[in-house]
């Protein structure tokens, strides 16, 4: 995948992508692009997990309305985990 911040960081776990945007968050950049970016490389076939500082209920709702399918998950404190697929896979 091809990260356009490389304050994100991106890697793929046992045919599982990721991608943790908790770096630009704490910096206080914007990472929505790298997301969307991500979410059209590989989310319609294989599923994102994004990491994140908190639950991002907004983009959640954005991506819903793209027949996404978003869980997610607090892991600990400061770190959640979102999960996007496709609605119907």
């Amino acid at each position: 995948m091809i990260l356009r911040d490389n304050r994100a960081i991106y890697w793929n776990e046992r045919n599982e992508h990721h991608l943790d945007i908790r770096p630009i968050l704490e910096a206080g950049g914007e990472p929505y692009s790298i997301i969307m970016d991500a979410v059209g490389q590989v989310a319609r076939q294989e599923g994102l997990n994004i990491h994140c500082l908190f639950d991002p209920i907004p983009l959640k709702k954005q991506l819903e309305r793209m027949d996404y399918v978003c869980e997610s998950s607090l892991l600990e404190p400061d770190h959640w985990l979102m999960k996007v697929g496709p609605k119907n896979p």
